[in-house]
């Protein structure tokens, strides 16, 4: 819901320039996942969505730096399992 920092819109252009990053007000987020999950907009909240614009994966922010890194791992981990079901990677 806000816009990422400058220095942070550029590496994500440069390691991931393939992937699309959808931009809303949190009053849309909300309203759009009103019934799945209340308050959705919350600050730090990731959400992974397919192609067909299904809601894949959530992630909670992390309150410290290593816990910050485990939890990449951890994404890295189900996006790999993610990818093996779905027959793509």
């Amino acid at each position: 819901t806000a816009a990422p920092s400058a220095e942070t819109e550029a590496l994500l252009q440069k390691e991931f320039s393939g992937f699309r990053r959808i931009e809303a007000d949190a009053a849309s987020v909300d309203a759009a996942l009103q019934r799945v999950l209340p308050g959705a907009s919350q600050a730090g909240q990731l959400f992974l969505m397919d192609p067909m614009g299904w809601l894949m994966l959530r992630y909670a922010p992390e309150a410290d730096e290593k816990a910050s890194i485990i939890q990449g791992d951890d994404i890295f981990k189900d996006l790999q399992k993610l990818l093996k079901a779905s027959r793509i990677g």
